[in-house]
């Protein structure tokens, strides 16, 4: 069912010769704005202002709502898991200094978190692919590009990281893997080298 809202034009700052406008809402949506303003206490005229300007504002940036949102409910689920970000020359250093003994077990602990991110999209938000493009970003911050192709039963994901060493780029093939194998994806085979993995899935 739709119903209409009156948006005021003074509000929005734009032309006082047209005061208002009916926009057309679907009741549900009304329904759950009603909800959250007395959830949080304030008035539901306030808070569709504060969504309307900030979801222009992502678009204005040249960015999408939808993906925006992603991004923040993954960055949230990364910070509940105890994740820390680290300028990347820090952790390469660190890396390669690393006995051979705690690479095994980072490596393994890798394995491990990317079951768990796995289960958890699964769980929450049905193994959406753009979710999981989101979790390799938000997990490799200076990848320069995070490219998932599809084809039939197939899948093949690409990461792109220049300054990435090849040590850190096994350690990422193998969270990626279990991630994918969380989400019923079998691995095919993979590349990895210095700033560049590849992986080929089959489901």
């Amino acid at each position: 069912m739709i119903t209409s809202v009156n948006i005021s034009y003074k509000v929005l700052g734009l032309s006082e010769r047209r005061e208002r406008k009916l926009v057309p809402i679907p009741v549900d949506l009304l329904e759950r704005l009603w909800s959250l303003s007395e959830r949080v206490g304030r008035p539901s005229r306030v808070l569709l202002e504060e969504i309307i300007n900030d979801g222009l504002k992502v678009y204005e940036d040249g960015k999408n709502l939808q993906e925006a949102v992603r991004k923040y409910i993954v960055f949230n689920e990364l910070k509940k898991a105890g994740f820390i970000a680290l300028p990347s020359r820090i952790l390469y250093n660190l890396l390669e200094k690393l006995p051979q003994e705690l690479y095994n077990e980072l490596y393994d602990e890798a394995g491990n978190l990317g079951r768990w991110y796995g289960n958890v999209l699964k769980a929450k938000y049905g193994g959406e692919l753009g979710t999981v493009k989101d979790i390799i970003e938000g997990t490799f911050w200076d990848a320069t590009e995070v490219r998932i192709e599809k084809e039939s039963e197939n899948l093949k994901i690409i990461l792109i990281s220049p300054a990435m060493p090849i040590k850190l780029g096994k350690v990422a093939e193998n969270f990626i893997s279990s991630l994918l194998k969380s989400l019923g994806y079998n691995k095919l085979d993979s590349i990895v080298d210095t700033g560049f993995i590849s992986i080929k899935f089959s489901r």
